[in-house]
């Protein structure tokens, strides 16, 4: 892999790893229905994650904890919190990169619904849950890299030949990376990286 698609992983594993509170527990079920509603559904695109976020009451960060995502490879950051802040929420995390002028003028965007720490999420039946979705199996890390937004595309030739083919192909249609990692406690997360214009 490349140097800048390490980073961009990097990038979304630091979003999962910032710092939260207790918050109410999410079963693997719900957990993956918030990420489909926010992420896949949406394509990551950060306004119209925001507004699925909002039709179901989810409310707007306060300023602070934006500012703790903002950094020079994702300056743009939108937060939003499944219920009131001194009640420990869950939290969907939206940044997006600028323009990569040496791939193109392609942008990524990430996606990342963080569970409360002492959520019971199942790693195994987060996976099951996410290839039925997709209707692919994923392919290393995990990871599930595809196109389209259902039937879905498997785009692993993609990824295998590093950000250049990737970002080559995005160009013309997005490119998107899921992403099973742990947060900051262990508890597993999805993130979705979206290559694209």
């Amino acid at each position: 892999m490349t140097g800048r698609r390490t980073a961009l992983v990097a990038t979304a594993a630091m979003v999962m790893a910032t710092p939260a509170a207790a918050q109410t527990p999410m079963s693997t079920e719900t957990y993956f229905q918030h990420v489909d509603r926010f992420c896949l559904s949406t394509g990551g695109d950060p306004a119209l994650a925001t507004a699925a976020a909002e039709a179901e009451g989810w409310l707007p960060a306060p300023q602070a904890m934006v500012d703790e995502i903002v950094n020079p490879d994702a300056p743009e950051a939108e937060v939003r919190l499944s219920g009131p802040v001194d009640a420990a929420p869950a939290r969907l995390i939206l940044t997006t990169s600028p323009p990569m002028a040496e791939q193109g003028g392609v942008k990524v965007r990430v996606c990342v619904v963080e569970p409360a720490p002492a959520s019971a999420i199942d790693e195994a039946a987060l996976s099951a849950l996410v290839e039925a979705r997709l209707g692919l199996a994923a392919a290393i890390l995990p990871v599930w890299t595809f196109s389209g937004t259902g039937p879905y595309t498997d785009r692993t030739e993609l990824m295998l030949g590093g950000m250049e083919a990737m970002a080559d192909h995005a160009a013309t249609e997005p490119v998107y990376m899921l992403n099973l990692m742990p947060t900051d406690d262990g508890t597993p997360a999805l993130g979705l990286l979206r290559l694209g214009r």
